[in-house]
């Protein structure tokens, strides 16, 4: 009986062991990949002993709005064709898709949407998700002002730059 005792306490130790070395591959994990997002690359590889991960990530960067005021091009007269952006009105900011994925309006199927139109925003608030290579990424305003559009649908694949709200600022 107290060589079955031994290797149960031998067996914890081993398993507490391990814990440790999983731990400590762990953080040295995380402050890889800190430091590898600090330096602009999109994979990291990392051996340790016995433990081997290879991690890559796809940049996001926060929606950018983009001025309507500013404009380049005066106003297009009647009807749009495909290479004409529609006019905004003076104070509304276009929201634009940070990367290419799967536009979503709520967090789940069935789920209220983050934001309807008419809806009051301000900095921080969720608007939609776009899904990139199964990662959900939250798509958060930075302005204040109120949803005057959505433009994507739900379910719908965006592209990168692609305008995504209407929001007219406050």
């Amino acid at each position: 009986m107290p060589e079955k005792k031994l290797n149960t306490k031998k067996n914890q130790e081993e398993k507490s062991e391990l814990n440790q070395k999983v731990k400590s591959a762990m953080h040295i994990l995380e402050d890889m990949v800190k430091l590898a997002q600090e330096k602009g690359l999109s994979e990291l590889e990392l051996k340790f002993e016995d433990f081997k991960a290879r991690i890559s990530w796809q940049a996001v960067t926060a929606a950018q709005p983009v001025l309507s005021g500013f404009a380049a091009k005066p106003a297009p007269t009647g009807t749009n064709t495909a290479n004409e952006k529609p006019s905004l009105s003076p104070g509304t900011v276009q929201i634009l898709a940070p990367l290419t994925g799967v536009f979503y309006r709520s967090p789940l199927p069935g789920a209220p949407s983050f934001v309807e139109a008419g809806d009051k925003v301000e900095p921080g608030t969720v608007l939609c998700i776009v899904e990139a290579m199964k990662l959900m990424n939250e798509l958060n305003s930075e302005v204040s002002g109120e949803i005057v559009q959505i433009l994507a649908k739900n379910a719908q694949l965006v592209e990168k730059g692609a305008p995504l709200f209407h929001i007219k600022l406050d």
